[in-house]
């Protein structure tokens, strides 16, 4: 083989110092430096890159790279190089590698190499480490990307998360976890938790900040990073040691989170990272986590800043937004500025969408011309209302009532309109008026008798109003009647009665039924009368209706029943309360509307469904689940008991919580203690519940303050002398509130002694009236610490003068007196500070001179220098309007006062700015002077101002919604109220009233209510709500509304209500009226299914609508600030930017379809989008609108793809319309028609099917209609006259009121073809498959191909005798043929070769096909067929191989094209025809042999190689077998031979027949009365029309009893082989096994435990021996020592083992033979057979029995001898064992040889006891005989050959002097085991052991081994070289050597192989530590 070419350029023999140079250069630089050739082997590398791949450079030059780096990266490694070669361009690429387990990137840089001719010769690369510059640029990168996150507002808890699986995929083997502190900056709670197990982060969430917990706690109190190394040596925080270590985490890294604050960070949170194992933080890890802790600290501050932000904003819109009503800010020119969400919720337009436009485009009443300011206007007041109708933005009007006030702010005119959405009031009105109208026309055409009465005073009932049939009955007109009182028209008679019951109506207020009979001028009036009361709104009954009516009693209960069921649902509808009737198994039945409006459903999914279902979602206060066992329903329902203010939030619709008060009332049968209804009442406190959760919030704000503060509060009662100190106090004290109780005595024992004094009086100050009390006092903590505090009180006194409260706060001021008294000792330093002060200090002289004045004071005038302002006057720089306030003000102060004043001054500068001044007197000298502080207060009065303003807007907006504000001061029980626009409750600050006048005004009926409301309030809660009724001054009432939150005191005592109160009077009288309101409000709210939205500049989402969110599959709330990148993927992100920025570019309206992608959900929209403005007019944004196509695209994309499906489909579609005709058709009816769409438009099924008929059109249309599907096979017929054949189905469509029949048309021509040819194929095999010969086949052929194919002529051509010509054989033709011309001609003609269309056929056994007879010259008869009308022709030849038997010629009267299917089909039956003629002319040959065959003296037997029939016998095979010919022609092999299975013959006889041609072989044939008898078959595989095997098949039984007693030798020497082998195999496994089970036993005490194991294996072991020693002295195999031996001596010396062998129940007897003659055999073997025979002989006798040995010479002769050949005439010695068993039959007899065969039960026998025996006296060249009869016993007959010597010629054998030894041994063994063992044992005796394990490595051994080699053990076979070669080979170069050669074979096999000598040795495997010992002294010795 070629080696190929390695060049080593940096190796040539020329320019050898360059070149060395350049080497050197290479492998200095770091960077791996390779030259590869074009097949892609190294040419070259340099030292680096040797290093890099961990190769040498032989490894690497002339390999490729998959031989050094591997197969991964081939594919991409080889097109690289092959592109840089193409191209001739450099490419660079990084690389990432794993080396000593650190991940290290390189740039591989590839360009193209060229040699001295300029040609690409391969390529050069260059491997650089960039590892560090990459770290650095994913650093950088994953730092952008948090960034980018943090802004994004992406939630922070994923931010944070991201941070720690940074930590960990950049630490290995770390996790991260990051935890925050609280807002209350008392606990850590869990940020991000990384990889750390999930039970450690929730223990570790929520944590105290403490230090002693640990390190996280730690780190954030001190603020210093801290490292533990090793965790499981920590001696502190035993509870973070033990939960970190069951963690899996062994050190820790943490550092502290700070904020961005220089001046006073605080610590955020901390990042921890955790270690696997003990750790030592380096460099790296410490920058890395001090990155991620700054990242962290700017999210979370910004997380932080933004939730403020929203907090901030939610409280301040909270007010507008719960109102009731709609609020509207627009500025003088009508544009929206601002606007509230009740206003967006019912116009269902967002804030954005609404603000900077008009009114105009959603009210739809007001004239376009006048605007809403232009209203306001032209109203002469303040206010002006006007009712309107407004479109929400789905098309829905909304009447609504509008109030428009004006006010100015800045210089600027605004207005608010207040909308209310009367909707419920007008079509209560309209509803109102429909009922009076239908009441009326009842009330006129009923038959009944109505009136109604007035009552009056003084028991007078007036007619007020009757009906129709009052007059008709009592003739009395309705003008007649009214006005006048009842007895002046109503019978005397019964006028008694009727007052009396009028008067009982008006009394119990009851309806009263009596029969009532009258006589009126018309008539006596009989029937049924019934008075019902009317009472007004104070129950008084001002009417009494009174009908008479003749129908039942139960009907007129029905009536009322009904009416009361009204009342009670509009009642029930009224109230403000939701109200649910639930039934006793939860099912809720009955809602009112409040219920609708509260829970955010309508009244259809309510009803019908169980409090228990999983559509209420309850929760507790505290957010967990409300068990449904403890819903008030659930409690009444089990109990019977009411539930009252039990307080549950509900999951709403819109995801918000609703937090309800529930009440639960029982509703009992009579006697019953369960309800059998409960009704559940509950009312909506959500804005109290807010207000709740925002003052616990407050309180919290104000403890954690005072902790910052260092600013404790106390109070006193001096009555009861409780005192009450804040947690604060107690921190300042020192003091630990859990066990100090606070008192004045406490308080007065910290107190410093020399301070205690000012304390007490303090006290008695405070508590002898004086208002406030401060003094700085002096306290010592329990710690001995000294803390200063600065301690004020201030009492409450009552109207009596006394003190009833003192509260008071004692601030920390440790740190300032300290800096006080610095300040004291240092006059220089104080001034300084006064100097530094951001405040005005100065020194002013009574007249106004400047003494002195600080820096910022001259700073604040505008001087530079004090010398610009030294002397004079302060007064000048005062403003004019302020100078004499202020003047007055600096006498005051001089004049001893001390105060605060405010002024104004100008600056030097001219600027005007406010101040404020505290100023004290002072005495410099004798000269009274003025010492003022002043502060810049300019921006505070700007803000006062915009408060002023918030405030008066907050008055409009009170004024504008009929709101008023009210405050109760508890304390002094006065009420004030602001902002209100109502008589009857004006504003009265000046003039507060008192509650009980409050009360006064409450309607009679609510004051109970009024009073419970105010009175829960105060008791136990801080929201305050009330509904109720006041009586206004001119007589009428009017309903309030109230929300109010209650402010309490330190001692938890309430102390005011402030709220406000709304005249919801029109609200209440629309609730009355109307059932239900809410349906509509929740269809408008949800009834826009389009996606809208509103983002700024930036792309951030600032408004989106349920829809939006729903499709992003995010809240609402969480859309909002994020962009579309957030929300959608790259490429839809892509395309919403550029849009948004085009439609803000170009200030456009757009509307496109466009497809997004969010999710992994795609839709697509129909989007109109367009700029939106911002107050100056300038773009702010992007609004959209974006209706959902996805499903409209989708069905449009299916039905283009369904059109294109039918237009593309290879059927022919109609679509027939009701007159047949054809009004549509698909392209490919236009493809397989050959028409246009426009031609076949238009025409009917009759126009291309031949075979329609117009009745059974009809017909079948009938069929289509009442619902069948039509079905059928027609012919079309194509616009060039072609048919086709088709399959048709149709059926019938309802289309626009139109019937339609679809019909499906498919050319079913090929299939038509094809089932023709089927056909014609079976009839010609059917006809062939019956026929006696061609001739009698000919006629039935032709017909057949003529009918099936549709021909009118067929002819069969054959050769005629003198094998020249073709002659017609037969002739077919159509009936209207059969006399014609054409036929007699044909019948007679004739054709020689390649004449006419037969002879072209034949001559070149091709098909030929004339389409058009009159064209070609081929067919002789052409005008003959032509005449009779005959257009086409084709022929095929019959054939057998290669040659032509016949040809077969039909025509047709059609014109027919050539049809290669069909010419394919007749070709093969043209073969298949062939077939049949050879098989016919085969048949006449076989039967010219058949009387030969019967003849022969062997059976001969035909036989189908194919299926093992026997086709033929002669007639000597059927008198052998005796069976009849026909009889044996029935059979197969298989039935002869039984050992010839179908799987045999197919398998084995006929494989090896068909390879060699022949086959010879033995069996048994079985005769037909059942007996076998041997044969021998010789049987040949004959090919002759197909193949046959003829066997000659001969009786050999008399030869097979002579070969019997051989094949059982061969085959028992077979198996016995096989016996060996595997013997030999266990003899090397029990070697190792036995011999380290005896070297333990020997080592092991005999006391030892472990010694019965070891005894247990050893015992095994030896029996797993003796079984393989069985199993060679079956196959002869054992190494044997013969012997001449006295075979009784044997018996004898086994006789004790057998007695124990044998049971009691047998008797044993032996009976030795006189002077037998002497045997040579091994003793062992025969003691072995011996014991084999009488156990076999025991199992035998079950019931006891005889046993009998008996010994004895026999003499053999020659015809003892006959039919056991293997045993000559001669000399025996007899050895009989006899038993009285149960025998055996002679079945078992033919198998009792066989090894591992057994009749004994699994477990009890191996079956080879028996093969042992025959094996034990074959190898001592004996023989077995077997005499046996079942149930009398059986005889085993040993016979053994006399020797003739008389002596044994043995070798006297020494016994070792020892068994150990120093000699040096060579033991070879490819074995490991057994060589391992032998070693091991012979080194322990002493030895020198030398060891190997084959033969060639042994004699290396021996020939570096210079001392002496005593002896050799070997191994005899073995791999390679064997015992043998080995042996012969030492010993020519050690002639002393001595050789024991060992074998788990035998000893036949070391002698077959020659391998012993004299004075060699053999060890038989397995061998005994102590038989080899043995073995090697004794051969050492000899």
């Amino acid at each position: 083989m070629q080696k190929d070419t390695i060049y080593r350029i940096h190796r040539p023999q020329t320019s050898r110092d360059s070149v060395d140079f350049s080497h050197i250069a290479l492998d200095s630089i770091t960077d791996a430096v390779f030259l590869k050739d074009q097949e892609g082997k190294y040419l070259y590398c340099n030292e680096a890159a040797c290093r890099l791949s961990g190769k040498s450079e032989q490894d690497i030059v002339g390999n490729t790279f998959q031989a050094v780096l591997g197969e991964d990266d081939r594919e991409r490694f080889r097109e690289q190089d092959c592109r840089v070669m193409e191209t001739g361009q450099s490419e660079t690429a990084d690389r990432v590698m794993m080396i000593d387990g650190v991940r290290r990137v390189f740039a591989v840089t590839k360009s193209a190499y060229r040699d001295h001719t300029g040609a690409v010769a391969g390529v050069c690369g260059v491997v650089r480490e960039v590892t560090s510059q990459r770290n650095a640029e994913s650093a950088l990168q994953q730092q952008n990307q948090i960034l980018q996150q943090i802004a994004l507002g992406v939630p922070l808890r994923d931010v944070l998360e991201q941070m720690a699986a940074l930590i960990e995929s950049e630490i290995p083997s770390s996790v991260c976890g990051i935890l925050l502190v609280d807002r209350d900056a008392r606990h850590l709670r869990v940020g991000a938790s990384g990889a750390l197990p999930g039970e450690y982060n929730e223990i570790v969430d929520g944590i105290i900040l403490d230090p002693e917990i640990g390190p996280c706690p730690t780190v954030a109190v001190t603020g210093q990073s801290l490292a533990v190394e090793d965790i499981a040596r920590l001696d502190k925080w035993p509870v973070f040691k033990k939960l970190a270590l069951d963690s899996g985490l062994r050190a820790c890294f943490t550092l502290p989170i700070m904020s961005g604050c220089r001046d006073t960070p605080s610590v955020l949170g901390t990042v921890a990272v955790y270690f696997k194992e003990p750790t030592k933080v380096d460099a790296r890890i410490s920058e890395l986590v001090d990155r991620i802790k700054h990242l962290a600290s700017i999210a979370i501050e910004s997380n932080r800043v933004d939730q403020d932000l929203r907090t901030s904003e939610a409280r301040f819109r909270s007010f507008v937004d719960n109102t009731t009503d709609a609020f509207f800010m627009l500025d003088e020119t009508g544009i929206i500025v601002d606007c509230s969400y009740r206003a967006c919720e019912y116009l269902g337009y967002s804030r954005k969408e609404l603000i900077g436009g008009t009114p105009d485009f959603f009210d739809k009443a007001t004239d376009p011309q006048q605007t809403w300011p232009l209203l306001a206007e032209r109203n002469s007041g303040s206010q002006s209302s006007f009712e309107s109708v407004h479109q929400h933005k789905d098309g829905t009007l909304v009447p609504v009532d509008i109030r428009l006030v004006n006010f100015e702010s800045d210089g600027r005119h605004f207005f608010i309109g207040t909308v209310r959405d009367i909707t419920d009031q007008k079509e209560a009105e309209s509803k109102l008026q429909s009922s009076h109208q239908q009441l009326t026309s009842i009330y006129e055409t009923v038959g009944d008798i109505i009136f109604l009465l007035s009552v009056e005073p003084g028991g007078c009932y007036t007619f007020a109003s009757v009906n129709k049939a009052f007059s008709r009955v009592t003739g009395f007109t309705s003008e007649e009647v009214i006005g006048r009182q009842v007895e002046q028209i109503w019978p005397a008679a019964t006028v008694a009665t009727m007052l009396e019951k009028y008067q009982q109506a008006e009394s119990t207020q009851q309806i009263v039924r009596w029969d009532q009979s009258a006589t009126f001028a018309t008539g006596i009036v009989v029937g049924n009368a019934s008075a019902s009361p009317v009472f007004n709104d104070n129950s008084v009954c001002t009417h009494l209706v009174v009908s008479v009516h003749d129908v039942t009693e139960r009907m007129r209960a029905e009536a009322i029943i009904q009416a009361s069921e009204e009342r009670y649902r509009s009642l029930v509808e009224s109230i403000a309360e939701g109200v649910l009737l639930i039934t006793a198994n939860g099912n809720i039945v009955t809602c009112n509307e409040s219920a609708e409006r509260i829970l955010g459903l309508d009244s259809y999914t309510i009803c019908g469904t169980k409090y228990s279902d999983k559509i209420w979602r309850f929760v507790r206060e505290d957010g967990t689940p409300f068990p449904v066992e403890e819903h008030p329903a659930a409690v009444t329902l089990q109990t019977g008991n009411r539930v009252t203010d039990m307080v549950m939030g509900a999951h709403l619709p819109n995801g918000e919580i609703a937090w309800l008060r529930f009440n639960s009332e029982p509703l009992r049968q009579h006697g019953e203690s369960l309800p059998y209804q409960v009704v559940c009442s509950f009312s909506d406190f959500t804005a109290g519940k807010i207000a709740q959760d925002l003052l616990k919030e407050s309180e919290r704000r104000l403890a954690e303050s005072q902790h910052i503060a260092r600013l404790g509060s106390w109070t006193s009662d001096p009555l009861t002398g409780e005192v009450w100190w804040s947690e604060a106090l107690f921190e300042i004290f020192g003091l630990d509130a859990t066990v100090q109780q606070p008192s004045a005595e406490a308080f007065f024992d910290l107190v410093h002694p020399e301070d205690r004094s000012k304390a007490i009086s303090r006290s008695i100050s405070i508590r002898a009236g004086i208002p406030e009390v401060a003094t700085d006092l002096r306290i010592v903590r329990p710690d001995g610490k000294v803390v200063w505090i600065h301690s004020r009180a201030k009492s409450t006194i009552d109207a009596s003068g006394q003190t009833v409260l003192i509260e008071g706060t004692d601030q920390d001021i440790t740190e300032r007196k300290r800096v006080e008294q610095q300040l004291t000792e240092s006059q220089n330093y104080s001034q300084a500070i006064i100097q530094a002060t951001p405040e005005c200090i100065k020194l002013v002289k009574r007249n106004g001179d400047l003494i002195e004045m600080n820096a910022t004071g001259l700073a604040m005038i505008g001087a530079d220098s004090f010398d610009l302002v030294a002397g004079s006057s302060v007064f000048d720089l005062v403003v004019p309007e302020h100078r004499e306030a202020y003047i007055h003000f600096h006498n005051q102060v001089c004049n001893g006062e001390y105060g605060t004043h405010e002024f104004d001054i100008t600056r030097l500068s001219g600027q005007r700015c406010s101040m404020e001044s505290q100023a004290v007197p002072m005495d410099i000298g004798s000269e009274r002077v003025m010492l003022a502080v002043t502060r810049d207060v300019t921006k505070r009065n700007l803000a006062e101002v915009a408060l002023r303003e918030s405030e008066e807007r907050l008055r409009i907006a009170l004024q504008a919604a009929s709101a008023i504000a009210f405050v109760w001061d508890i304390e002094t029980d006065t009420v004030k109220r602001y902002y209100s626009t109502e008589p009857t409750l004006p504003q009265n600050i000046e003039c507060p009233e008192s509650v009980e006048d409050v009360k006064a005004r409450v309607h009679a009926d609510d004051l109970e209510l009024f009073e419970e409301n105010v009175a829960t309030c105060l008791k136990s809660g801080t929201e305050y709500k009330s509904l109720y009724r006041i009586s206004r001054a001119d007589g009428t009432v009017a309903w309030m509304e109230e929300w109010g939150n209650l402010v309490r005191g330190p001692d938890g005592r309430p102390q005011r209500l402030s709220g406000i109160s709304i005249d919801v009077t029109e609200r209440k009288r629309a609730e009355e009226e109307l059932r239900r309101t809410s349906t509509l409000l929740q269809a408008v709210a949800d009834g826009i299914s389009d996606v809208v939205y509103v983002k700024d500049q930036d792309g951030r989402y600032i408004f989106c609508n349920k829809t939006a969110s729903k499709h992003v599959s995010l809240p609402a709330e969480e859309v909002l600030g994020k962009t579309a990148d957030e929300l959608f993927d790259v490429q839809s992100a892509q395309r919403i930017r550029n849009r948004d920025q085009q439609i803000m570019e170009l200030k456009t309206l757009q509307t496109v379809e466009e497809t997004l992608t969010s999710n992994g959900v795609e839709r697509t929209y129909l989007s109109t989008k367009a700029p939106y403005y911002g107050e100056k007019g300038e773009v702010a944004g992007v609004l959209g609108i974006s209706h959902d196509i996805t499903q409209r695209k989708a069905a449009e994309r299916a039905l283009r793809l369904t059109q294109f499906g039918i237009d593309n489909a290879s059927d022919s579609i109609f679509w027939i319309g009701e007159f047949g005709k054809f009004i549509s058709v698909n392209d490919g009816a236009c493809r397989n028609l050959g028409y246009t769409r426009e031609e076949l438009i238009g025409k009917t099924a009759a126009d291309i099917d031949p075979n329609y008929e117009e009745t059974a059109g009809l017909h079948e249309l009938e069929r289509l209609k009442r619902g069948h599907v039509f079905h059928m096979e027609t012919q079309h017929v194509r616009k060039d006259g072609t048919v086709m054949d088709v399959e048709v189905r149709g059926n019938y469509l309802r289309y626009e009121d139109q019937g339609i029949v679809c019909a499906f048309a498919r050319d079913i021509t090929n299939r038509k073809r094809a089932e023709k040819r089927v056909a014609t194929h079976h009839a010609v095999i059917e006809i062939l498959a019956s026929a006696e010969d061609l001739r009698s086949a000919a006629p039935l052929l032709l017909k057949a191909i003529c009918e099936t194919a549709e021909w009118d002529v067929g002819e069969l051509w054959v050769l005629d005798q003198t094998g020249e010509r073709l002659r017609c054989l037969e002739h077919w033709v159509v009936a209207e043929l059969v006399s014609t011309e054409f036929s007699q001609v044909s019948r007679t003609s004739t054709y020689r070769l390649d004449e006419g269309l037969g002879g072209r056929v034949w001559a070149t056994a091709q098909s030929a096909w004339i389409a058009d007879i009159c064209v070609t010259k081929d067919v002789y008869r052409s005008q003959l067929a032509k005449n009779v009308g005959l257009n086409s022709v084709f022929a095929f030849p019959i054939v057998l191989g290669t040659e032509v038997l016949a040809v077969a010629s039909f025509f047709s009267r059609q014109p027919r094209e050539p049809d290669a299917g069909l010419l394919r089909m007749l070709e093969s039956l043209g073969i298949q025809i062939g077939k049949f003629i050879e098989q016919k002319q085969a048949e006449g040959r076989l039967r010219l042999f058949r009387t030969l065959i019967d003849h022969a003296t062997d059976f001969i037997e035909v036989v189908d190689p194919e299926t093992g029939r026997i086709l033929d016998v002669n007639q000597r095979a059927c008198e052998a077998h005796g069976y009849t010919r026909d009889e044996f022609l029935q059979l197969t092999i298989c039935d002869l031979d039984s050992q010839i299975t179908r799987t045999r013959f197919h398998n084995e006889l006929v494989r090896e027949i068909s390879s060699k041609g022949s086959l010879s072989l033995e069996g048994r044939h079985l005769r037909k009365d059942g007996s076998t008898f041997p044969v021998e078959v010789n049987a040949n595989l004959i090919h002759l029309d197909r193949q046959y095997i003829v066997a000659n098949v001969r009786d050999i039984s008399e030869r097979t009893l002579m070969e019997q007693h051989l094949r059982q030798s061969q085959k028992m020497d077979a198996v016995g082989r096989l016996a060996g082998g595997v013997a030999h195999d266990f003899n090397n496994m029990l070697t190792v096994i036995n011999g380290h089970a005896e070297l333990l036993l020997a080592l092991t005490p005999k006391k030892d435990n472990r010694r019965d194991p070891l005894q247990a294996i050893y015992d095994a072991g030896s029996r797993a021996a003796e079984l393989t020693a069985q199993l060679l002295a079956f196959s002869r195999k054992t190494f044997v020592e013969p012997q001449v031996i006295d075979l009784n001596a044997v018996v004898i010396s086994a006789k004790r083992l057998l007695s124990r062998l044998i049971r009691e129940d047998i008797i044993f007897n032996f009976f030795g033979g006189e002077k037998l003659q002497p045997i040579k055999a091994d003793s062992g073997q025969i003691e072995q057979a011996i014991v084999n025979l009488v156990v076999n002989a025991r199992d035998a006798m079950h019931d006891g029995g005889l046993l009998t040995i008996t010994t004895s010479n026999l003499s053999i002769n020659m015809d003892d001898a006959v039919g056991t050949p293997d045993m000559p005439p001669g000399q025996y010695v007899a050895l009989e064992i006899s038993d009285t068993g149960c025998g055996m039959s002679e079945e078992i007899l033919s198998k009792i040889f066989e090894p591992f065969y057994t009749t004994k039960e699994v477990g009890k026998g191996t079956g080879l006891g028996l093969a042992v025996v025959h094996g034990v006296m074959t190898q001592c060249g004996g023989h077995v005989n077997v005499f046996s009869d079942v149930d009398q016993g059986t005889t085993f007959q040993l016979l053994f050959p006399v020797t003739e010597s008389v002596t044994d010629k043995t070798k006297s054998q020494r016994s070792p002097k020892s068994a150990g030894g120093t000699e040096t041994l060579l033991i070879v063994e490819d074995e490991e085991g057994v060589r391992c063992i032998a070693q091991r044992v012979l080194e322990n005796h002493g030895y020198h052991v030398l060891t190997s394990a084959s033969g060639a490595a042994a004699l290396d051994i021996v020939r570096e081994y210079d001392g002496t080699i005593h002896l050799l053990l070997t191994d005899v076979v073995m791999p390679g070289m064997g015992g043998r070669e080995l042996a012969q080979q030492l010993r020519r170069q050690r002639p002393d050597l001595k050789i024991i050669f060992m074998s788990g074979h035998t000893d036949e096999t070391v002698f077959d192989l020659g391998l012993t000598e004299a004075g060699d040795s053999f060890l038989q495997k397995p061998f005994t530590p102590g038989g080899l010992v043995s073995k090697v002294r004794t051969m050492l010795d000899v």
